[in-house]
């Protein structure tokens, strides 16, 4: 009567969690001892005299926020491998773990390649005017991704919440452009600047809220969609003909790369309509709570998610993340089966 119902028949809830815990218990240490290595041998915060020596803004942390901040972060990255290795057998583990691997050696190459070749070193470029020139041009892409971001809030949560979103970034940079000349005065800002930040807090925290309003859904491309539901799918299915459910999101970078390359083309629009295609599309924008729920059914932690329905109730089969130009339109019409 005490036993822990078992979880698709391998293992009980309990067994699945001590399983976690001891990769955790290899993970964790192993990621903060290499952490700590690291910092021993790079001297950093105090014992780094070229970071002592900058002129740092009014609203650097104390020194012993640092240690505190990077140890949390080591002790979340082990867990993250923890859950990782923990999930045997589960679908991407093994990219996963390669992502993880290219990400630590992708950052730490540079650096490495500077401190064991001299050559290298040599070659980089001096400390001059060119670094003023440089962080004006890196401007550009900052100003594109707030562009974006701006964009991306009138999607998800209409064009008041964009603009007041827009009007606090704006207030913020203001407040933080007076701190700087202050400081730069040799005037203390701190209470200023403390008081300005916690206005700012409360008013995002009050009028975002108010100002969030659903926006509609209602776009027109090549391909004729339906919204995705439950109900839907399985309508869809009873008419014998394929289907394709397709899931996106606006902040889906991958997803719009797919939908230019791959399905709103005429090969594609052409091809579903000799076939009689039903396409059904979820859109993820917001988190629906119903498409989460279909996501976690098929396995898929998020967006892109492709699954294809074939004809007369045939097993689904979920696509690939990244859809190749004419990947639909050969699904829809193998070897020419619709000419």
């Amino acid at each position: 009567m005490f036993e822990e119902r078992r979880v698709g028949g391998i293992a009980s809830r309990g067994q699945l969690r001590m399983s976690f815990l001891r990769w955790a218990v290899f993970t964790v240490p192993l990621i903060l001892l290499l952490g700590f290595a690291s910092g021993r041998a790079v001297p950093s915060g105090s014992e780094n005299g070229w970071y002592m020596a900058l002129q740092k803004p009014a609203l650097t942390p104390p020194g012993i926020v640092f240690p505190i901040a990077w140890t949390s972060l080591y002790i979340l990255i082990g867990f993250a491998v923890a859950l990782i290795l923990h999930a045997r057998g589960g679908k991407g583990r093994g990219l996963a773990l390669a992502l993880f691997a290219a990400l630590g050696l992708g950052i730490a190459l540079p650096f490495l390649a500077l401190a064991f070749l001299p050559a290298l070193r040599r070659r980089m470029p001096r400390p001059g005017g060119w670094m003023n020139t440089f962080r004006r041009w890196m401007a550009l892409p900052m100003g594109l991704t707030a562009l974006a971001l701006a964009w991306l809030a009138t999607r998800v949560a209409g064009p008041l919440f964009a603009c007041v979103a827009i009007a606090l970034a704006a207030l913020l940079i203001l407040l933080l452009a007076y701190a700087g000349k202050r400081q730069r005065q040799g005037v203390s800002v701190m209470r200023a600047t403390g008081f300005g930040l916690g206005a700012i807090v409360v008013a995002s925290a009050v009028l975002l809220p108010l100002s969030e309003r659903a926006p509609s859904r209602e776009t027109t491309g090549l391909i004729a969609t339906k919204p995705f539901s439950e109900a839907a799918l399985a309508e869809a299915r009873a008419t014998g003909k394929p289907v394709l459910a397709w899931f996106t999101a606006d902040w889906c970078l991958t997803c719009k790369v797919n939908e230019e390359v791959a399905i709103e083309r005429e090969s594609t629009r052409a091809a579903f309509e000799k076939a009689g295609v039903i396409v059904l599309k979820g859109d993820w924008t917001r988190r629906d709570p119903a498409i989460t729920r279909y996501l976690t059914a098929q396995g898929a932690a998020g967006v892109p998610l492709y699954v294809w329905y074939p004809g007369k109730n045939g097993a689904p089969e979920q696509l690939p993340q990244v859809l190749g130009p004419s990947t639909l339109a050969e699904k829809a019409c193998p070897k020419g089966a619709c000419s």
